[in-house]
């Protein structure tokens, strides 16, 4: 092969490769957009602008290298309010907020989960810090793993997540139809849920494939279901 040959191969190599990074670039910002537009509908529906949760408040996108299977997700965790904790507050405003495409059908939400605010806590280590931040997700972390198993995580650089997985069921649609095609069980493997006593449950969010129902419930800590997962993120470096 001649110089000319190779150097007009390598070209359409590199101008392919060109144009791949463009697009997910191009994907990306489009991505990025629509997330601050829903976010700032949810926090004039939710905590009527106040100060530090405003649209404003929404700091810029951030450039960071993504591995395939992340995310960049915007979030929101709201403060403590009316004697209600702020990873409460959260959990319950973003589960109203998610709307459910037409072919998810309706929502249903564990009655003790949504009554019985003493029987959801934080997992040992999880910290819950509010304020809207990026953060990068990881929606395939621990595939099959139990969320008890993920709790001794020794990774350090990323967390399990609590209502990031409600952020993301509404502000990434893509991943959505994802989940639901997979039928997947998607752990909060950052929460401990009390259904009875001392039985400790993780929260998740799931399908009734039989009637398309999106649900949000929680299953044994030490389950190990196949098609499960335990999301994490991590924190941008700026």
């Amino acid at each position: 092969m001649n110089i000319l040959c190779r150097s007009q191969q390598e070209l359409k190599k590199y101008t392919a490769e060109r144009d791949v990074c463009m697009n997910l670039a191009q994907d990306l910002q489009r991505q990025c957009r629509w997330q601050i537009m829903k976010v700032g509908v949810f926090l004039e529906i939710y905590f009527d602008n106040q100060p530090g949760f405003m649209s404003s408040d929404i700091p810029p996108v951030p450039h960071v290298k993504l591995k395939p299977n992340e995310f960049l997700l915007l979030t929101v965790n709201l403060p403590d309010y009316d004697e209600v904790v702020g990873f409460r507050n959260t959990l319950e405003a973003w589960w109203d907020f998610l709307k459910p495409q037409s072919t998810f059908g309706e929502k249903w939400c564990l009655s003790k989960l949504k009554n019985d605010y003493g029987s959801l806590r934080l997992t040992p280590g999880t910290k819950y810090i509010p304020g809207i931040r990026w953060v990068i997700f990881d929606p395939t972390a621990n595939s099959g793993k139990s969320a008890e198993e993920c709790w001794d995580m020794t990774d350090t650089s990323a967390r399990l997540v609590t209502n990031e997985v409600l952020m993301a069921a509404t502000l990434l649609p893509d991943l959505m139809k994802d989940w639901k095609k997979r039928l997947l069980l998607v752990n909060m493997a950052g929460y401990q849920f009390y259904q009875i006593d001392d039985w400790n449950s993780t929260v998740y969010l799931g399908y009734w494939d039989n009637i398309q129902r999106l649900k949000l419930g929680c299953v044994c800590s030490s389950m190990s279901i196949k098609d499960c997962v335990s999301p994490t993120v991590r924190d941008v470096l700026v």
